[in-house]
């Protein structure tokens, strides 16, 4: 009796780690902070571990730390008093970004900057959460920055980074300065990429039947938001793009040629970007990828996998149905295709079709762009028609081929690739051993 009794709890005790492994394994393999620590930066406390640092002969030294937030170097900081850091700025890179992040209800925080000597030079006081100081240094060598307020142990985090000053194009800030771009149609920045410190203004010049504009502007948003905006000649307001990532576009046919005006401007982080304009016909003019009207006139692209239009020939016009070719290789199924366009200068969808005619996919918002993602029956050619109101609106276009392991839609839940067949095993083993288990108990 005792053995079938151990026996019983040794098979219990057996199901429950086995059940045990299988939540691991179903469970995504990801990890997640506690609610403490992604919330640490609002919770007060103790002073800081850049303590003592209450002055500029103790403060502490983050020149080695630049573009580093305080929580990856030692911790969050707490204001219990003033609280000083230095920091050392190069040649070259005098214009000073300093964000400071706190919440204002657990006690307000201000932030100053001084140069080598402690004489003061710049400030921020406002009463809401954060404070952000955009400054150009009036030379290289140390500096400190004070930290400071109600000592209520709010905490707090901060990051600086000395950013390169302007860019080749400078003095450019305002509309009567503009830096003449008007001999650079269909070409980026001819003298390098620029840097979005203020205000930067460019002029172009529109020659007669070619009153259609188009304004690429290429920037990493998380370096920085930039917009982009276009004036005529009397400085009024056309229109503009304000998206919240990376890039704006502008395509326009505006009501008649000669100068106009280019302004770029955002967060004033020091971001740099990159600007293309160039003058089309406002009457037609298709793009060099034509005559693909239809699918037996297809544009081959197979061996431009990965690539934008833009950078193969440029973008295409939506003038009327446009078809691509393309091929899926053995083993990349899995198909991606994005086409990217400005919806107010008119609508375009996107389809797919396979040799004999077949639609298998379609994108067709009513904004922005269109984007089709589908796992495809084999290995063959397929066909790409872009359409929409035909009027002339530029889009670029891109596809990619995947497999079908962790890239493709067949690991959803991240889970451990095999990890499938493992957990089916163990939830067999366990089923059985309940059950064995049951009927052991039914015996006795």
């Amino acid at each position: 009796m005792r053995f079938h009794n151990n026996l019983k709890l040794g098979v219990l005790i057996s199901i429950l780690v086995i059940l045990l492994f299988v939540g691991i394994l179903i469970n995504p393999v990801e990890k997640q902070k506690d609610f403490s620590e992604q919330n640490s930066i609002f919770l007060s406390g103790s002073d800081d571990l850049y303590e003592p640092n209450d002055d500029p002969l103790s403060a502490y030294d983050l020149s080695m730390f630049e573009d580093f937030w305080l929580s990856s170097v030692n911790g969050i900081g707490i204001l219990e008093d003033d609280d000083f850091y230095k920091i050392t700025i190069n040649a070259g890179h005098e214009h000073l970004i300093v964000n400071l992040f706190f919440m204002h209800t657990l006690g307000n925080i201000d932030i100053e900057i001084y140069d080598s000597t402690a004489i003061f030079i710049v400030g921020e006081y406002s009463l809401n959460d954060d404070e952000y100081i955009d400054y150009t240094l009036p030379g290289i060598g140390d500096y400190y920055i004070r930290v400071f307020g109600p000592n209520t142990s709010n905490s707090y985090d901060m990051l600086w980074k000395g950013m390169p000053l302007d860019d080749y194009y400078e003095e450019n800030d305002g509309i009567l300065s503009a830096y003449d771009l008007s001999a650079y149609p269909a070409s980026w920045l001819p003298f390098g990429m620029a840097t979005q410190g203020d205000d930067d203004w460019y002029k172009v010049y529109l020659d007669p039947g070619e009153e259609r504009l188009r304004a690429d502007l290429a920037f990493s948003h998380s370096a920085g938001n930039i917009e982009i905006e276009i004036y005529d000649s009397g400085y009024s307001y056309i229109t503009g793009s304000y998206s919240t990532d990376d890039n704006e576009y502008i395509d326009i046919i505006l009501p008649s040629n000669g100068i106009y005006y280019i302004l770029i401007y955002g967060v004033n982080a020091g971001n740099s970007y990159d600007l293309w304009w160039e003058d089309l016909s406002s009457t037609g003019g298709d793009d060099i990828y034509e005559e693909n009207d239809f699918d037996w006139q297809t544009y081959d692209i197979s061996s431009y996998e990965g690539w934008w239009l833009s950078g193969i020939s440029g973008h295409g016009f939506q003038f009327d149905d446009d078809w691509y070719g393309i091929f899926i290789p053995d083993g990349h199924e899995y198909l991606k295709v994005e086409v990217t366009f400005n919806h107010f200068a008119g609508d375009i969808n996107v389809e797919l079709y396979d040799t004999k005619h077949n639609w298998i996919e379609g994108s067709y918002s009513i904004d922005d762009n269109e984007y089709i993602e589908v796992f495809l029956s084999g290995s063959e050619a397929y066909y790409i028609r872009v359409y929409g109101a035909n009027t002339g609106n530029s889009y670029d276009l891109r596809y990619e081929t995947f497999n079908e392991g962790n890239e493709g839609p067949y690991n959803p839940n991240g889970m451990i690739p095999g990890s499938e067949i493992l957990i089916f095993l163990i939830s067999y083993v366990s089923i059985v051993s309940i059950v064995g288990l049951i009927i052991m108990m039914i015996r006795r």
